[in-house]
């Protein structure tokens, strides 16, 4: 079976093991999976404070904690907007020099993507027809219609996202770099030193961040991480304490288990 056939298999949910619940197939825990879970029950992280999406992009094996779950992803929706504009540019409809909202579309996206600026991001969906309009624009990249899209409410109306979509989101985005020019350059650049990058400084990362305090504390991190095996996570968290140091530790756990390296930290 072919990468591309393995994770469209993946993707689709369909590389699972039965269970007797009657429900949709459970994952089999063991390779990442049992790592992951042991993280989770040594920290006594709950099942409402983490969801979890992970795709290792050479073998196609995945797992998944609240697979299916929204979760509050704040700015990761950003991701998507931009990999619109940037597939205008590769179609020919738009250049780097279009005028949107105001601003150079070029200026936009760099905001957007590496300082995660929310008056760049506004200019950039507001021609869509403002926020919810954008969020169907964009639904094709998370693997959904238009339709799917608004039948969830808390996809279409908020910052709402599960791990399954935001990992498709992402393989589309590795698979066809071509469509979506720059943004994974963009990415590369973004939160030095944060997120997925506070501890990993083995390889590359292309990662974006979602923030809120409003209701509650959401952070989340979705990303590329070019490991010898390169591969796609996203974190999401409600009200986790330490959020972002569990963020980067998972991530340093994968990289671990993808290169077969044991990773030192640093000493406090």
């Amino acid at each position: 079976m072919s990468l591309l056939t393995t994770c469209a298999a993946v993707l689709a949910g369909t590389v699972m093991a039965l269970t007797s619940a009657g429900g949709e197939p459970a994952q089999e825990i063991d390779g990442a999976g049992a790592l992951i879970e042991e993280y989770i029950a040594e920290n006594k992280i709950g099942e409402k404070q983490l969801a979890l999406g992970w795709l290792d992009l050479e073998t196609g094996e995945a797992y998944y904690v609240n697979k299916d779950v929204n979760f509050y992803g704040a700015s990761l929706y950003k991701v998507a907007l931009n990999m619109y504009w940037a597939e205008k540019v590769a179609n020919g409809e738009a250049t780097w020099d279009t005028t949107v909202g105001g601003g150079r579309l070029e200026t936009l996206m760099t905001g957007s993507l590496e300082q995660s600026n929310n008056n760049y991001s506004y200019k950039l969906y507001q021609p869509l027809g403002a926020y919810r309009a954008s969020k169907l624009v964009e639904a094709p990249y998370y693997g959904m219609t238009a339709e799917e899209a608004r039948a969830d409410r808390k996809y279409w109306t908020d910052s709402y996202i599960t791990p399954r979509r935001m990992i498709t989101c992402l393989y589309t985005l590795h698979s066809e770099p071509e469509r979506f020019p720059t943004v994974v350059d963009h990415l590369l650049l973004a939160q030095p030193g944060r997120y997925f990058r506070l501890y990993e400084n083995r390889w590359e990362i292309a990662q974006k961040y979602g923030y809120l305090s409003n209701f509650g504390r959401d952070i989340s991190t979705a990303g590329i991480v070019y490991a010898p095996e390169p591969f796609l996570l996203v974190v999401l968290t409600h009200n986790l304490p330490r959020a972002e140091e569990h963020i980067a530790r998972l991530c340093v756990l994968l990289g671990d288990y993808v290169s077969g390296e044991t990773f030192v930290y640093p000493e406090k």
